[in-house]
């Protein structure tokens, strides 16, 4: 797995306080589930694109929905990368590095 890595991590409830939290703050990666209440993850990635200073900040989606179609749309929405919930903490570890190294 390599060296470990130091990290300062945001979490929030949902979608909105997400985008509220990005306010002031530039993070190096966000980790988004596509199942959130009040707003989804796929609204967040949308409304997250279209902010200043976010549209490179990489986005890595989490979900239990393995669809073809629902990995295509979150790809179409800005996201970086695609795993599913059930990924181990190895392969999560290392798709994070991957984007912040």
């Amino acid at each position: 797995m390599g060296l470990p890595i130091c990290l300062e991590i945001m979490a929030v409830a949902d979608g909105r306080e997400a985008l509220a939290s990005l306010e002031g703050f530039d993070p190096h990666l966000i980790i988004v589930d596509l199942m959130m209440p009040a707003m989804d993850g796929f609204e967040f990635i949308k409304q997250m694109r279209d902010l200043p200073g976010t549209k490179s900040t990489p986005i890595i989606v989490i979900t239990s929905d393995a669809l073809l179609e629902t990995r295509e749309r979150a790809f179409r929405l800005g996201a970086n990368d695609f795993v599913g919930k059930t990924v181990t903490l190895e392969d999560l570890i290392s798709r994070v590095k991957k984007y912040i190294s």
